[in-house]
């Protein structure tokens, strides 16, 4: 058997193709992917958060005459930045764009308007829209557009000595939009440096269907309360990735844009708690609830006014 020296047999080794290689179409496909899938399911998160966002309170007089109070609120609501980890640590364009320990991914703003009435017998109904018209935040071009109501019985009402106890359900309609653009720079396998830009534009359509409890209890002029949602949330929430460059040129024998939808069903289990100043027929309000499912969240301040 023939012997090769060991110096031309380690030179032989070095000529060798490498099996890394350079950034194409492949890897970006691949890498769009599941970027487009982390930001269909972050959005789709924040729709159980804007349901959930500022409902008007259930009336919770014990009283048995018609009653009715309006609430006007200022709220954000927001999906954590680990919902995007599996795009995080593929590499690539994305690693840069994704903080995968923690922090906002997708958040948006909106203002909050609703109604309650309550009829005799304990039955009670609440309105809620939620509204953010399409602005320019955050480098962002956002809108946001809630409708929903929800129906509740008085379970127990509140007494000198107890806690007042409602529960009901509700449905609710999430549209959301948002577009921006996003560049990042990162090195491919074998080494070599490159900036990445595209234009992302997401869509959500959801419907949110939510059985709730409702606790309350008033001490002199503050009224505590405790709510638990558990929601079930339909609908499709769809993203694009269009105008990609590498180095400032499309890639070669990449499609001109991305896409994915998600059609699969939501849970969400939304956790909140507020406080009211009770200042006459006017009561100044803060909550803040998050869903220990997706990790969305939400915060408003606002007050509530009525009969």
């Amino acid at each position: 058997m023939k012997h090769f020296p060991p110096a031309l047999l380690f030179l032989s080794l070095l000529c060798l193709p490498s099996q890394a290689r350079a950034y194409d179409a492949t890897a970006l496909a691949a890498d769009s992917a599941a970027f487009l899938d982390a930001e269909n399911l972050m959005h789709r998160d924040l729709s159980v958060a804007a349901a959930a966002l500022r409902k008007s309170q259930p009336l919770m007089l014990p009283g048995e005459s018609l009653a009715a109070s309006g609430d006007l609120s200022l709220g954000m609501i927001l999906a954590p930045a680990y919902a995007r980890r599996g795009s995080a640590t593929r590499g690539g364009p994305f690693a840069a764009i994704v903080d995968p320990s923690g922090g906002t991914a997708a958040s948006t703003e909106a203002l909050s308007l609703g109604g309650a009435v309550a009829f005799p017998g304990g039955l009670g109904l609440t309105l809620n829209t939620s509204y953010l018209p399409p602005l320019q935040i955050d480098g962002a071009q956002k809108s946001l557009l809630r409708v929903g109501a929800s129906g509740y019985w008085r379970l127990l009402p509140e007494r000198f000595y107890s806690i007042g106890v409602l529960v009901g359900g509700g449905a609710s309609y999430v549209r959301g939009t948002e577009s921006r653009t996003i560049s990042s720079n990162f090195t491919d396998l074998v080494g070599d440096p490159y900036t990445f830009a595209g234009k992302l534009d997401s869509q959500w359509d959801t419907g949110v269907l939510d059985l709730e409890l409702f606790v309350h209890k008033t001490f002199f002029i503050i009224n505590f309360y405790t709510r638990a949602n558990l929601c079930l949330v339909l609908g499709a929430s769809s993203s694009t990735l269009g105008s990609v460059t590498v180095d400032g040129s499309p890639v070669a024998s990449a499609p001109a844009e991305y896409s994915s939808v998600l059609r699969d069903p939501g849970m969400g289990l939304v956790l909140a708690g507020g406080l009211e100043l009770i200042l006459g027929e006017l009561k100044l309000a803060a909550e803040a609830g998050r869903d220990w499912i997706s990790g969305s969240l939400y915060g408003t301040i606002g007050l509530r006014f009525g009969m």
